[in-house]
């Protein structure tokens, strides 16, 4: 499987198939035997996935851990983009360690989206998240130049940023070009291997 610049894939499949450990292989967080995963000229990727959360630093207020991780920002535009998170006004100082985990997961979204990188990875990124904050991400997602993929479950929100399918059979990852409502049109009609 290959990606080309601009490509918005979701990585779909049903539990226990790999789409996870894929996911982590692509992001050099795992080994694997077999295979290669080579990696383009000028890619910088940043991969999110819920473990992230923990690794969020309980002192620091939402806008001291923004500006930690992207000093090249200002706090203009710091506070721009966490307001797109729905962290306004005196928000941004509160304490990591006083937010519920919707609102650790949006702050842990928000530095995915403040990295300098032109390649993201995203592992179920609307867990935790309601309604109003899926549809940020989606606004957030459909505005971002670069590559990325994700695994999730939400088809709704699946609908709404991918724009090719990646799906795992037969242990062979295969491509639907695509939207996922197309795919799962198009799924429903063909005879699938046993």
């Amino acid at each position: 499987a290959v990606f080309e610049k601009g490509d918005k894939i979701a990585l779909i499949g049903a539990n226990g198939k790999g789409k996870s450990t894929l996911l982590r292989i692509i992001a050099g967080a795992e080994k694997y035997d077999e295979g290669m995963c080579e990696t383009g000229h000028n890619v910088t990727s940043t991969f999110f996935a819920q473990h992230q959360l923990e690794s969020l630093h309980l002192g620091n207020s939402i806008l001291e851990e923004l500006q930690a991780f992207a000093p090249k920002h200002s706090d203009t535009e710091l506070r721009g983009i966490l307001g797109c998170f729905l962290f306004t006004g005196d928000d941004v100082f509160k304490k990591i360690k006083v937010l519920t985990g919707g609102e650790k997961s949006r702050v842990a979204l928000a530095k995915s989206l403040t990295a300098d990188s032109n390649f993201l990875m995203l592992d179920e990124p609307t867990n935790h998240l309601d309604i109003q904050s899926v549809n940020i991400l989606i606004q957030a997602l459909q505005q971002y130049e670069g590559t990325f993929i994700s695994v999730s479950h939400d088809r709704y929100f699946l609908d709404n940023v991918a724009n090719k399918i990646w799906f795992i059979e037969d242990e062979k990852i295969k491509q639907y070009p695509g939207t996922y409502a197309e795919f799962e049109e198009w799924d429903s009609k063909r005879v699938k291997p046993v």
